[in-house]
């Protein structure tokens, strides 16, 4: 039988690497769009350096699925760049949509966030949540299917500095200190990306076409609990400074009056203290190499 292929936007970033590893793995065919080039090598793994903020020329057979993750993530950066975050998140999406109208390809799968969820987020929230209702109106209008993915608080695996529970980790191994921009009542349901990744790869064996979807972890965190098993497994006394100020992130729910949504859980689950401890060895790992 002959493997399926996906295109996979975005596919150099924290979760798309992940996700193409999986996939790899499953012996799918990959193709990998994206602005940065891809630092993995596989037979099954091809490259094509695109600008989604422009139009996709770009001709393809036979292409099963497109899981559309590229686009404008920082939520911070995104409060001082509302152009950027426009064109890369909405126009971007657009030009997606494009690409699988004109290569036939009737199923896509898109990264949203639960920011798309209430009026929290800045212009990335609000990007997010157009970008689903293109997607729906889109698909609608040109026989095309969908399931919108959105993804919560991940962590793990090979994240960078930019992932926030990555971030505190390092404050927490080099300054013994970690300075947190919210509330100690700051609630959030952290997913491995691992376990995300997975999810994605399930989503084609189920009946979620022209669905959304909410992936999140299994348990629900105070913020502050999660420090407190930093500072443990690093057995290192717990220093947190609070600032108060959440600015545009969501403190307990992500979650307006209006939203309807349902959750799905990963048959395959990465304890929490597990994945920081993987995040701690690697951190050690890549301080002595």
């Amino acid at each position: 039988m002959k493997n399926k292929k996906i295109i996979v936007t975005g596919g150099s970033g924290y979760l798309g690497r992940n996700i193409i590893s999986e996939l790899l793995n499953k012996k799918f065919e990959v193709i990998n769009l994206d602005l940065n080039k891809q630092t993995k090598n596989h037979p099954n793994l091809k490259f094509y350096e695109v600008d989604i903020s422009k139009s996709i020329d770009l001709k393809f057979e036979n292409i099963d699925y497109l899981i559309h993750l590229a686009g404008f993530a920082d939520l911070n950066q995104s409060i001082t760049n509302a152009e950027k975050t426009i064109r890369l998140n909405i126009l971007g999406t657009l030009n997606v949509l494009n690409l699988c109208k004109s290569n036939n390809i009737s199923r896509i799968i898109y990264s949203s966030s639960m920011y798309a969820l209430g009026d929290k987020g800045s212009f990335y929230g609000v990007s997010k949540k157009a970008s689903e209702d293109y997607i729906r109106v889109f698909c609608r209008q040109n026989n095309l299917q969908y399931t919108i993915l959105r993804v919560g608080s991940l962590y793990g695996g090979d994240s960078t500095i930019t992932n926030g529970i990555h971030r505190y980790l390092i404050q927490a191994i080099e300054n013994k200190v970690i300075n947190y921009n919210g509330t100690e009542e700051d609630l959030r349901e952290y997913i491995h990306v691992k376990d995300a990744s997975n999810i994605f790869l399930e989503i084609f064996n189920k009946d979620y076409i022209n669905k959304h979807i909410n992936i999140v972890g299994t348990q629900q965190y105070k913020v502050t609990d999660a420090f407190k098993i930093i500072f443990e497994i690093l057995d290192i006394k717990y220093n947190v400074k609070i600032n108060n100020n959440s600015n545009s992130h969501y403190n307990f729910s992500p979650y307006s009056p209006q939203t309807l949504a349902s959750k799905y859980y990963s048959n395959i689950n990465v304890d929490f203290a597990s994945g920081i401890k993987d995040l701690i060895d690697r951190y050690n790992f890549d301080s002595q190499a």
